[in-house]
């Protein structure tokens, strides 16, 4: 798989920052933008894909750059688990490469969206990312 990432989010994360980037993966003629909000626990991702070859099964909406999107996952990654069922990965993106915990849910991300097409903002994608990371992140290390 070839990619290229338009934008790094890997080494902010300690200091409540939001970052977004753009992948594209030439072989698979696909590209995703992905939100992050960090704090000093973890982040939280927002990840919406558009493929050229995909069927669309979820709603999807034409972002600011012209191509539709459909939402897919709403994401916490942190250093230590917050639930039993948390999945292991032993290096993390979004955390320098550190070893991290991952729960996601495709659910949650189509909620969020819907929202932020409704809203027409990308700014709805920002806030529930804070809220999800205040709510869920902090509040388990608190």
């Amino acid at each position: 798989m070839s990619s290229i990432q338009t934008e790094a989010c890997a080494t902010f994360w300690r200091g409540d920052l939001r970052c977004s980037r753009v992948n594209f993966d030439t072989e698979a003629r696909e590209h995703n933008v992905v939100w992050v909000v960090g704090g000093e626990h973890g982040v939280a991702t927002f990840l919406a894909v558009h493929t050229v070859h995909a069927p669309q099964l979820t709603p999807s909406a034409v972002l600011g750059d012209g191509l539709r999107y459909e939402p897919w996952l709403l994401a916490r990654h942190t250093l230590r688990p917050i639930n039993d069922d948390d999945g292991r990965t032993d290096t993390c993106e979004f955390l320098d490469g550190l070893p991290c915990y991952i729960d996601t849910s495709g659910m949650a991300a189509v909620a969020i969206f819907e929202a932020a097409v409704e809203a027409n903002l990308e700014e709805v994608i920002w806030i529930a990312l804070e809220t999800y990371y205040r709510a869920v992140i902090e509040e388990a290390f608190s």
